[in-house]
């Protein structure tokens, strides 16, 4: 009796499975293993916000991104001299038919192809991951646009085209309207500077 007895004053002085901090932590899920669920909170986050400054956010975020870009090609001493050569040329040979293209109609074609299009494709094959989604989109994006030094460029635009198809992609939320206006505002200011500078 004097033995149970103080095996059960020891099994009460010690925590329970149940009250352990360590034992109810929530099971983390495949994805939430990398930080992509932090970066997930931070969308939801963004994702009530007018869709013109989500635009424009997403912009300078692309900016910024091709910025570092090009300062670490500088870093490495690598040359960025052609990556605007032939947008140049065409300027030159038909400044309205290039900036046409360049504005309205690339922009229009490529968010059909690389993000209205892949987001259906992976949707029929149940991948509905928004960060697989983003990064497929982002890198057949790059590549289409060469896979030179030309292709991390490309690649940072993607992101923020697949971004903000993914942060609109809701009932009424007019996900391509806001997509391709971001290809169009970004290829508009990329005619403007080259322009400027012919």
């Amino acid at each position: 009796m004097v033995k149970s007895a103080s095996n059960a004053n020891t099994a009460a002085t010690q925590p329970s499975a149940e009250g352990n901090p360590k034992s109810q932590q929530p099971t983390t899920g495949k994805w939430n293993i990398l930080p992509f669920h932090k970066i997930k909170n931070l969308l939801l986050r963004i994702n009530n916000i007018h869709p013109l400054l989500l635009v424009l956010l997403a912009y300078i975020a692309a900016i910024t991104l091709n910025v570092i870009t090009l300062l670490i090609y500088q870093e490495l001493k690598m040359d960025t001299s052609n990556i605007l050569k032939p947008n140049k040329e065409w300027l030159k040979k038909s400044l309205w038919a290039t900036s046409f293209l360049s504005i309205i109609l690339s922009p229009w074609f490529e968010t059909i192809v690389f993000q209205h299009v892949i987001k259906k494709l992976l949707n029929m094959f149940n991948i509905m991951h928004w960060s697989f989604y983003i990064f497929i989109s982002s890198a057949l994006f790059g590549m289409a646009h060469g896979l030179d030094r030309a292709f991390f460029l490309a690649f940072n635009i993607g992101l923020m085209l697949g971004a903000v198809y993914q942060i609109r992609d809701r009932p009424q939320g007019n996900p391509f309207y806001y997509t391709w206006l971001l290809h169009s505002l970004n290829n508009g200011i990329a005619v403007g500077v080259t322009v400027y500078n012919l």
